[in-house]
């Protein structure tokens, strides 16, 4: 199975935070959903733009642990996961060189 989620290039950190928390929240409903989602990508905007790279990392690892229980195939979300943090801390490590 494969999953896309559309990201640009300026700022793919929070294409994916924005994408998980949309999963974390989907089952509670659009009146609901919409103010959490908002609110954790302000979040992750402000730790972007403050280059707090491990809250940000910590945000977005607090809501794919929301989602895995609702997952069906485990190895998917883990795959998932483990591809974003991945990008994201090589793109937190270019950024001190």
């Amino acid at each position: 199975m494969t999953t896309i989620v559309p990201t640009t290039e300026a700022d793919p950190a929070l294409a994916v935070a924005r994408f998980v928390s949309e999963l974390a929240w989907a089952d509670a409903g659009a009146e609901v959903a919409e103010p959490q989602v908002a609110r954790l990508c302000m979040e992750a905007q402000e730790s972007f733009v403050r280059e707090r790279w491990l809250d940000l990392a910590s945000l977005i690892l607090t809501s794919a642990d929301l989602i895995f229980p609702q997952v069906a195939d485990k190895g998917m979300i883990l795959d998932f996961v483990s591809y974003c943090v991945q990008k994201f801390l090589g793109s937190f490590s270019r950024s001190f060189k």
